[in-house]
């Protein structure tokens, strides 16, 4: 996968907002591929059709903010390695989330670094 852009939006801390918004998306046929929810209600979304996902949110009144960010599957102990290196190469990691993709210790990873680019190379990504 490598680099993708992120939206970053604010849901109302109410029961159904985030299943509003998954349930917009998903009519739309806009696949998410990954999403992390804070207490705040600060969404981030990873989306494959972000033009889609950024028109059909405003036609909602929502306004979604972007940036770039890393997004790959690494195996198993793999993390610990991808991170040593961006830490080596400086790189400051501003956040990150992640889900097991199949309970095996495989492991996809969206991490949003200063520099998208720079770490996208220094990774191997």
């Amino acid at each position: 996968m490598a680099i993708r852009t992120e939206l970053r939006l604010r849901l109302p801390n109410s029961p159904g907002a985030l299943a509003q918004l998954t349930t917009l998306l998903s009519q739309e046929r806009i696949r998410i591929i990954a999403f992390s929810l804070e207490s705040t209600g600060h969404v981030h979304l990873v989306v494959d059709n972000v033009s889609r996902a950024t028109e059909t949110l405003s036609r909602h009144y929502l306004q979604a903010d972007s940036r770039d960010v890393l997004c790959t599957v690494v195996g198993p102990r793999s993390v610990a390695p991808l991170l040593t290196t961006a830490a080596r190469a400086d790189l400051n990691l501003e956040y990150a989330y992640a889900s097991s993709v199949d309970g095996k210790g495989t492991v996809a990873l969206v991490l949003a670094f200063e520099d998208t680019l720079r770490a996208a190379t220094v990774v191997g990504l």
